[in-house]
């Protein structure tokens, strides 16, 4: 008898689409660059971080409808953000980013979390564009 699941190329796609893109009552999302409280790990709740302020932060709602849809390409699901997020730092003092939240704009649990391997250092004039915002499922055997 298996003892794994293996979620074929179908399923990738109604997973991501299901997860990102359904709106049946189901929350929009926020996305949110992170000062502190990280990594980013399975036992992350969204009080454990301090999320940016610097001068002109702002976070991005994100609707269901602006994800497009998903595909699969060698056997990797994936599903993207029509349009790139942006955070652009007006002035004010730097602050450091050490990554990114995907939260529900409601539950305020989180969906995703990426740290940054690199910190990004958010000063007057400067902006991160997250390109593309991507979420990838791959059955792992």
């Amino acid at each position: 008898m298996p003892d794994y699941w293996v979620v074929p190329n179908e399923g990738k796609i109604i997973a991501l689409d299901e997860l990102f893109r359904s709106n049946s009552a189901r929350e929009s999302f926020i996305l949110a660059q992170f000062l502190g409280g990280g990594p980013v790990s399975d036992a992350s709740v969204f009080s454990d971080f301090t999320i940016a302020s610097y001068t002109g932060y702002a976070s991005v709602s994100i609707a269901r409808a602006s994800w497009s849809a998903a595909i699969v390409a060698a056997n990797v699901g994936s599903i993207s953000k029509a349009v790139d997020p942006v955070f652009s730092c007006t002035g004010g003092s730097p602050q450091t980013v050490n990554g990114l939240l995907l939260y529900g704009a409601t539950s305020g649990k989180i969906y995703l979390g990426v740290n940054y391997s690199t910190p990004a250092v958010m000063s007057a004039g400067t902006s991160d564009t997250i390109t593309p915002l991507k979420v990838q499922d791959k059955t792992f055997v």
